[in-house]
């Protein structure tokens, strides 16, 4: 009794391989191929650099896309432009405001001291009134003030009796016989002509 090759059991008879081309007398019975060694692993190779792949999928844009960029960029620049020189004017227009309003502060101050209005603007800086004479923001120069002469003095009562003629303080004689004079500024505007957004030009503010 022999082992069954194919089912395991006893009392099947042995066969025995038969060479290729012969009898075995019983049936020859092949086994399986021995299964072949496999071949060594081989390294995988280096990635290629994919920088060439990445330029070569980029494209340009098209003049369609710039045409509609730069029409973008257009209407911005129409919409921004104008609201910023309007800023810059309504800035000057502030600083001509405050240049004014302290520029007769000053004067009125310089009257109050000395009894006249300084004969020139640079007197308010030659006494110390100011530290110096600001620029006119919309002329950008500091010797374009429009001086206003002060107005014609009234006299006292007294010279309405024939007793002499004694202008009030700051204009003609003093009572010492001193000559003071009224001076020369009064009042101060603006050296430029353009009208301001008020519909006022600058030199009559």
């Amino acid at each position: 009794m022999a082992l069954n090759i194919k089912t395991g059991e006893e009392g099947a008879p042995l066969c025995i391989l038969a060479p290729a081309g012969g009898d075995s007398g019983c049936g020859a019975v092949l086994l399986p191929e021995t299964p072949k060694l496999l071949s060594p692993i081989k390294a995988a190779p280096k990635a290629k650099s994919r920088r060439p792949r990445i330029l070569a999928d980029c494209r340009g844009f098209t003049l369609i896309e710039l045409m509609i960029v730069v029409s973008i960029i257009g209407i911005l620049a129409a919409i921004a432009v104008p609201n910023y020189q309007w800023s810059i004017i309504k800035t000057k227009e502030a600083v001509l405001r405050e240049d004014l309003y302290n520029f007769r502060d000053t004067i009125d101050q310089f009257y109050a001291d000395q009894g006249k209005y300084p004969d020139a603007l640079n007197d308010l800086v030659d006494k110390g009134y100011m530290r110096g004479i600001p620029k006119d923001p919309f002329t950008n120069k500091n010797d374009t003030w429009v001086i206003v002469a002060p107005p014609p003095e009234s006299t006292s009562p007294l010279s309405e009796g024939g007793m002499g003629s004694t202008p009030l303080l700051g204009a003609g004689t003093s009572g010492t016989g001193e000559s003071t004079g009224p001076g020369n500024v009064y009042d101060v505007h603006s050296g430029s002509n353009l009208v301001g957004t008020n519909g006022t030009p600058y030199n009559e503010w």
